[in-house]
């Protein structure tokens, strides 16, 4: 072997040459664009993909810095969390996105698809860089293009994180392998400015530094001078910074999950057991799912097959021995596959999945150039294998092309995503409760509670089943039910700020205005920016004062919509809800200018220009008052009917 990498070697140092074997630059970019046509065309799909009920919004759709790109909005970014995270450059992404798109849904995609394209050309630059080899870094750029395991973080839209992290990964890789080659200092600056960014758009690009050290190993520098010492120094400090800042964000809201629930011993096995199937799933990507439970546990113990696992582990590391005296190329792919995927183990519980396609998006670059450096490494024993060979490889990108232009239909919808999990797990709570969330946004609400129901089951504990089966049932009019359920919930979790609200909604149905305020007031304690707690409470006071008589209590309701009204400017219910309380107080300019705001932000809302119009035609404006009721009655609101003829009938 060691003829083998001086092989490679001089076949470095004779690529400047002008020689028949010379790649030209031509070649070079029809090859990318020929790979970039087949990647488009794969997971072109995606861009007719809707968002999902899976993060996408606390991303996107319910994310109103998001949805509202301003100065002081962006500077939250850098200084908040969002779905347990710090990626303050993703977020900003993700607002660019909803600011040129208008919030649709394809926007996000196309912008996941260019940002994957474009992590398929620096690949190939990265790969020739380290390898000066032209096929080598083109089968490496192919299959890391239409893999069916990266269909994941281009087709789930809360996964943009990968992709930035990814392609600022490269970038900053890339201008240090340029740096370690000609000592530009100018290419160890922009690797640090890469590396930044990279980190700003997902924590894991932590493994930077170490994998940089694995670099000068492969490029034959010396790993422990002073000048390799002291150009790492400003990686690791950010690796650090970030680091902290990335524990701080999981904890924030408990995304780290109990790591009592499976002992230490036992998570070593999963790391094992996860780390085996990702190679597997990269060798052949069959049964690939958005979510891969852990085990269930059995009187106690998590299933026997586990304890096979760290088998594979051992002989990859056996491996990787040998290969430090017979193959450094060997060795340095292990290394980076290994310091990547690392931290995605689960060795320090995060989340509900033992492992995730998209957590392999960046390593999964070396086990595509070991693929295409075992096909050099035989072409150059036995060049008559060459035409076999590349038949083998074409069936190969054929057929990962077909099974990743299937998964992206998997993930058209929430409904698609979530009946595919289940198709294949049955087991996963979530995904139950998810399903559930959609039928319910449906209507389908005795679909949603027999889904609910099938969660409960699996987990007992899970307080959103009981919270999410309560509103079901309440909307199909049985608030009983749904208090029963939102008691669960608020048993389960206290401080689960959504029961205390959605109970106090189910005692406003069933007349109980005290005790919904008093639920309304308990959702406040744990949540001040309550928005809609603020308005609900408005119009459960504005009830009790009708029932009561007590027009003083109006007053605190005309704060609650304020309130509300000053959290949300755009919270149309608030406005509406605010001008009726005008009209019990006798403000009725007030009330008009109120139903004002609200038409202008819904034209079509039929409740308020009825409102309007009763307000103007019994206060002095008849005319535009009985203009009002005719439109709203010709929108379909019937009730117009006998105020028109009572006010506007001569």
């Amino acid at each position: 072997m060691k003829k083998e990498e001086n092989k490679v070697h001089v076949h470095r140092q004779e690529l400047s040459k002008q020689d028949p074997g010379r790649i030209s630059d031509r070649k070079h970019i029809i090859s990318m664009a020929l790979v970039l046509a087949l990647t488009t065309l794969v997971l072109f799909p995606v861009i007719r993909n809707e968002f999902t009920n899976w993060d996408d919004s606390g991303y996107v759709t319910q994310n109103k810095y998001v949805q509202e790109l301003s100065v002081k909005n962006a500077k939250a970014f850098f200084t908040d969390y969002f779905v347990s995270n710090y990626h303050p450059v993703t977020m900003l992404s993700l607002a660019l996105d909803y600011r040129i798109g208008g919030g649709r849904a394809w926007m996000f995609h196309l912008t996941s698809l260019l940002l994957h394209l474009l992590a398929v050309v620096l690949v190939f630059c990265l790969v020739f860089l380290l390898f000066a080899n032209y096929e080598i870094a083109l089968i490496t750029a192919v299959l890391f293009g239409i893999h069916t395991i990266h269909v994941e973080p281009v087709a789930w839209i809360s996964d943009r994180k990968d992709l930035l992290c990814t392609v600022f990964f490269l970038l900053s890789l890339i201008c240090y392998v340029s740096y370690a080659r000609h000592s530009g200092m100018k290419f160890l600056v922009l690797s640090v400015v890469f590396f930044i960014l990279s980190s700003l758009s997902k924590a894991t690009a932590v493994t930077l530094p170490v994998t940089l050290i694995a670099t000068d190993y492969f490029l034959n520098r010396k790993l422990f001078d002073k000048k390799s010492i002291l150009e790492k120094i400003p990686f690791f400090i950010i690796a650090v910074i970030i680091g902290i800042i990335a524990i701080k964000a999981q904890k924030s809201s408990a995304s780290i999950a109990d790591s009592t629930v499976f002992t230490f011993y036992e998570r070593i096995l999963f790391a094992c057991y996860g780390f085996t199937q990702y190679i597997l799933k990269l060798l052949l990507p069959v049964n690939l799912s958005a979510i891969y439970p852990f085990p269930v546990k059995v009187n106690g113990s998590i299933p026997g097959y586990f304890w096979f696992y760290p088998l594979p582990v051992i002989a990859l590391a056996a491996a990787f021995i040998a290969a430090i005296r017979r193959s450094k190329t060997i060795a340095f792919l292990i290394l980076f596959f290994v310091i990547n995927v690392f931290l995605l183990l689960q060795l320090i519980p995060v989340g509900s999945a033992i492992m995730a396609d998209r957590y392999i998006y960046l390593s999964s670059i070396a086990f595509f150039v070991f693929i295409g450096y075992v096909y050099k490494f035989i072409v150059d024993k036995n060049s008559s294998l060459k035409t076999i060979l590349i038949a083998v490889l074409c069936g190969y990108v054929f057929v990962l092309s077909v099974l990743s232009a299937n998964r992206t239909h998997d993930w058209k919808d929430s409904m698609t995503i979530w009946n595919d999990v289940l198709s294949k797990y049955d087991h996963v709570t979530i995904a139950w409760v998810n399903r559930g969330n959609i039928k319910f946004e449906n209507g389908d609400y005795q679909g949603a509670i027999t889904d609910y129901n099938q969660s409960i089951k699996l987990n007992d504990k899970h307080a959103e089943s009981f919270l999410n089966r309560g509103t079901s049932k309440k909307e199909l009019g049985d608030p009983k039910g749904a208090i029963a359920d939102y008691d669960i919930a608020i048993s389960l979790n206290h401080n689960f700020d959504k029961a205390w609200y959605n109970r106090g909604g189910a005692r406003l149905d069933m007349n109980d205005f005290e005790g919904a305020i008093a639920d309304y007031n308990q959702a406040l304690v744990l949540n001040p920016e309550y928005a809609e707690a603020y308005s609900n409470r408005g119009n459960a006071k504005v009830s009790l004062a009708n029932t009561s008589g007590n027009n003083q209590i109006v007053y605190g309701a005309l704060a609650d919509y304020n309130r509300a009204i000053e959290l949300n400017p755009g919270f149309i219910e608030a406005y509406s809800n605010r001008g009726i309380a005008k009209t019990l107080l006798g403000d009725y300019p007030g009330a008009i200018n109120d139903f004002d705001v609200t038409l202008s932000l819904n034209p079509n809302d039929a409740l308020a220009l009825f409102l309007r119009g009763m307000t103007k035609a019994e206060h002095g404006q008849r005319e535009d008052g009985c203009a009002d009721l005719f439109r709203a009655y010709k929108m379909g609101f019937q009730q117009a009917a006998e105020q028109i003829q009572r006010l506007c009938k001569k």
